[in-house]
């Protein structure tokens, strides 16, 4: 099988991948100021960059709506965001 995309741009690594409950978007963890990136899983653009503090964001997750994304670093920081609709 061949992949259908590749996602590029990470200045320290990429560490976690979730898509949203309606599979319109897809956000990957990183590191540093780069907690988190947001795609358009259709259109393969990158949407936005969220930053955060702390090193590592080793995990993600979405809630079931699709509203509020989590991550957590390797501090034990978890981070709490209202997750952008493509139209945001």
């Amino acid at each position: 099988l061949q992949p259908l995309a590749e996602l590029q741009g990470f200045l320290l690594g990429m560490h976690a991948v979730a898509f949203t409950p309606d599979g319109e978007r897809l956000a990957i963890s990183s590191s540093g100021r780069e907690a988190v990136k947001f795609f358009d899983a259709g259109g393969r653009q990158e949407l936005l960059t969220l930053e955060g503090r702390g090193s590592r964001f080793g995990s993600l997750a979405f809630s079931p709506d699709g509203v509020w994304l989590g991550t957590a670093n390797e501090q034990g920081v978890v981070h709490l965001w209202r997750a952008p609709s493509l139209q945001e």
